[in-house]
């Protein structure tokens, strides 16, 4: 097994490859944690859209489903 790795295009070639399926691994990674806030708001907005096709109560959560602001608490 030594003999096949201290060969410098064998070893180069499989650092390559560990290198691109850990940058590859690293920005799918990233693409799926970034794509779930986005996906959030979407699955809201179905859910609604699904509850008033069928003549169902929509929650207060539902009511509005493209505002993102947090209200504050106003204290005296």
């Amino acid at each position: 097994m030594e003999r096949w790795l201290s060969q410098p295009s064998l070893s180069g070639l499989l650092g390559t490859v560990v290198a691109s399926l850990s940058i590859g691994t690293l920005f799918l990674i990233r693409q799926l944690s970034k794509d779930s806030k986005k996906n959030h708001q979407d699955d809201k907005a179905l859910l609604k859209e699904l509850l008033e096709g069928f003549g169902l109560e929509v929650p207060e959560e539902l009511q509005d489903t493209h505002n993102n602001i947090i209200e504050t608490i106003k204290t005296p």
